[in-house]
């Protein structure tokens, strides 16, 4: 048993020797400015992460999914500076929505499950939001839409490109609300 712990310090000793010796090495610190000398940003700056999807040129290929954070640009332009690629709101619909009362979060073994029932200001007040944002981010910007029928995801959509987003999600499986996306008013062909 001491040998296998003997080998095991050595093995660890020649790998931080080699780390040592090795050119770039990545190493995380906590301020700002010894992160910004060490190689890891040094790539990012370089954009090997960066990609280009359906035309929208992200600089690396992490987003901020549509959810309870997508609402505000202040929240919008601390997410991207903390590095997403892009930003991804919370669905918004053509009419304001309450949502339902809480608790809309709750904690279990695995994780966290929400049932948020599409709170949102509604587009015309959230077209402001977006316009507001595109003013102070620099990656892009998807809006995710839902609707109760074809023509709403449309009109939404139409408002949320016209106020600045760089694409538009369609939130077609809401399995909270009701009639959102469902297939008795959505067929084949019709978001296209």
């Amino acid at each position: 048993m001491e040998q296998k712990k003997q080998k095991q310090k050595l093995k660890r000793k020649r790998r931080n020797k080699i780390s040592h010796n090795t050119a770039y090495k990545t190493k995380l610190y906590l301020t700002k400015t010894t992160i910004l000398k060490t190689p890891a940003v040094k790539i990012l700056k370089e954009n090997r992460l960066g990609i280009n999807l359906a035309g929208l040129k992200l600089p690396n290929p992490t987003m901020l999914a549509s959810g309870i954070l997508g609402y505000t640009k202040e929240t919008f332009k601390n997410i991207a500076d903390g590095g997403a690629g892009a930003i991804v709101t919370k669905s918004v619909g053509l009419k304001p929505r309450s949502g339902y009362a809480n608790p809309t979060v709750t904690q279990t073994s695995c994780g966290l499950i929400n049932a948020m029932g599409l709170p949102n200001p509604g587009i015309e007040e959230f077209a402001k939001e977006i316009s507001e944002a595109k003013r102070v981010l620099n990656v892009p910007l998807i809006v995710s839409v839902y609707g109760f029928a074809a023509e709403e995801y449309a009109t939404v959509a139409k408002k949320a490109v016209t106020a600045g987003a760089d694409a538009v999600e369609l939130n077609v499986s809401c399995p909270h609300v009701k009639e959102t996306g469902s297939h008795r008013r959505l067929h084949h062909g019709a978001l296209v």
